[in-house]
């Protein structure tokens, strides 16, 4: 019987041939051969020394900004859950050599003007060429001026101070009021545009020198908030809103379900949280129901924004709102599917005779019909109508 070869002698096979008996053993022996050195190379250690970091520092630095940017909503949403309205107690103005140690709310909403008996407001005429072209068969109302309670602020003077000595809250009789950061700098002040014709609110950034304004609010159902670059982040109007990216993509858009219009929305409207910054978050559960909430140093006031519009008796159902670029859009992809559609049969099939029997998609016909129906449920203008009809129906 033959010695069994060594595995530095099994390294080459084919000099040693003489070594094997039969195919069979030379086979063994190859295969052996292949597992120790298939065992051999897993056996490398792998490399941990470190690296350089991936992207640049700028990109690493956005990064953190947006991680950041989602913790704080977090934990404004987290604080949003567990604010209690209902359930507070009441308080009277104190300053701050009796400071109370204990931590009270002060919540109030945005006032047009004094709640009638049937409990709607209705919007004063004016007389002006905006407000002459603008639908006034609604109407508007909002609550006064609260504190925690439910006791009504009116014609009162209000200061309150954190435990700091700055100042934190002060409300004038006349509905206006200012709302302080704990380091003094201007956070939310609530103003009158003129006498009898609503509130407006706005929300300014923590800095002591030309500080952006981060949302504004008004009383008749207009409000806008903005992004930490500027770029609107949602903008809502009394017939609907949106909500758009920090690139100002939108997202999502909504219609508010308040029979202003001739359809109502058939979904319902999920709930929105916003962190402007570190102290003010805002609320939006639907239109009446939107909220302003400031927390800081033991402090916490809270806004309603929110408005309840109810059509009047002569009111005509406004038709469904679409912008008109959002139109041009949609007309426009359809034609690009209609030029890719086309492209995919001439592959398909590349005798030219079959090209004229080519039929487009279905779903490209249904998306036609609907943006032809949608451009008639808008009330676009001629102009506009007959520019999309030209995009759809042009040859690909």
């Amino acid at each position: 019987m033959r010695k069994f070869p060594s595995f530095e002698s099994l390294e080459k096979i084919a000099e040693y041939g003489h070594l094997f008996c039969c195919q069979k053993c030379r086979d063994l022996h190859e295969f052996i051969v292949n597992e120790k050195n298939r065992y051999r190379k897993s056996a490398v250690l792998v490399d941990v020394s470190p690296h350089k970091a991936h992207g640049s520092e700028a990109d690493r630095e956005k990064a953190r900004e947006r991680a950041r940017q989602r913790q704080k909503e977090r934990q404004m949403a987290r604080q949003f859950v567990y604010m209690t309205t209902d359930q507070e107690k009441e308080f009277v103005p104190i300053h701050i050599f009796d400071y109370n140690k204990q931590l009270h709310t002060i919540s109030y909403c945005l006032s047009q003007a004094r709640p009638s008996l049937s409990g709607w407001t209705k919007i004063p005429l004016e007389a002006t060429e905006e407000t002459a072209t603008e639908d006034i068969t609604y109407s508007i109302s909002c609550c006064d001026f609260t504190i925690a309670g439910g006791k009504l602020l009116k014609n009162q003077f209000l200061q309150q101070y954190y435990k700091n000595g700055v100042k934190f809250l002060t409300m004038f009789p006349d509905g206006t009021a200012q709302i302080f950061y704990p380091s003094g700098n201007l956070a939310i002040i609530v103003v009158q545009r003129n006498k009898d014709t609503g509130y407006v609110c706005i929300v300014q950034e923590d800095k002591s020198e030309n500080a952006a304004i981060q949302a504004v609010f008004e009383s008749c159902g207009n409000s806008t908030c903005y992004h930490p670059n500027g770029i609107i982040w949602i903008n809502i109007t009394v017939r609907g809103g949106h909500y758009s990216d920090q690139m100002g993509n939108k997202v999502k858009t909504w219609s508010w379900p308040n029979n202003l219009q001739k359809s109502n929305p058939k979904v319902s409207f999920k709930p929105v949280f916003l962190a402007l910054n570190q102290n003010v978050g805002v609320r939006i559960l639907g239109q009446d129901k939107i909220a302003i909430s400031f927390l800081g140093m033991g402090k916490q006031a809270k806004i309603n924004v929110g408005t309840k519009v109810k059509p009047l008796a002569d009111h005509h159902p406004w038709p469904k709102q679409v912008s008109e670029d959002d139109l041009l859009l949609f007309a426009c992809r359809i034609k690009i599917l209609r030029i890719f559609a086309k492209l995919h049969g001439c592959l398909d099939f590349p005798a030219k005779d079959r090209w004229t029997k080519l039929r487009l998609p279905s779903y490209l016909l249904k998306w036609t019909m609907k943006l032809l129906c949608l451009c008639k449920e808008c009330e676009v203008s001629s102009a506009l109508d007959n520019l999309i009809t030209e995009i759809v129906n042009s040859p690909a």
